[in-house]
């Protein structure tokens, strides 16, 4: 009498789906999840207010002249670095190796529509890897000198950064995020 082996090829196919759900599940529930804190919110906060925070930066704008220097490379009080991914950010010229490895600094320039420095603005600021919040440098007290607000920090390694942060501007908040590299 002739075996058929067939059943027995439909179960070793069963039971190896069976082990690949319970693996794919455990390796799921083992996975570090790191919340989203863009502009230094839970995610839903900023869903639901992203709209406002363009209207705040807009606000800023009008009232005053607000420069960042991150290394000596000029950028604005901007976020639209938001809206691309990691690899535009490492082909574009523009937006490159603004960081270092190991000492780097970051200064602000605010001044009044007249060209006057104001004074008491409260910055926070965040530096991150955004696949490991272990790395996340809060950046807060900022020295006021030279009619700027500058913070030195030091980055641990190289890799793909995100710089953001909210500014409160004698009661009027702007808000940035900056995606930048260090070069592999």
């Amino acid at each position: 009498m002739k075996r058929n082996y067939w059943p027995v090829f439909f179960i070793l196919i069963f039971l190896y789906t069976l082990f690949m759900v319970f693996w794919t599940l455990h390796a799921t529930m083992i996975t570090p999840v790191n919340p989203d804190d863009s502009f230094l919110s839970a995610y839903h906060k900023v869903d639901k207010n992203f709209n406002n925070y363009i209207q705040a930066n807009k606000t800023i704008e009008e009232k005053y002249n607000v420069t960042l220097l991150v290394n000596h490379h000029k950028r604005k009080l901007d976020f639209e670095d938001v809206f691309y991914g990691q690899r535009v950010i490492e082909k574009s010229k523009k937006f490159r190796k603004i960081l270092k490895d190991g000492k780097n600094i970051i200064e602000v320039k605010i001044t009044d529509k007249q060209g006057k420095a104001i004074k008491n603005v409260k910055i926070k600021m965040r530096v991150n890897i955004a696949t490991d919040d272990k790395l996340d440098i809060d950046l807060n007290n900022f020295v006021f000198e030279k009619q700027s607000y500058i913070k030195r920090f030091s980055l641990p390694h190289k890799g793909n950064w995100n710089i953001t942060g909210v500014f409160d501007i004698q009661g009027h908040k702007a808000y940035l995020f900056l995606k930048t590299n260090i070069e592999h």
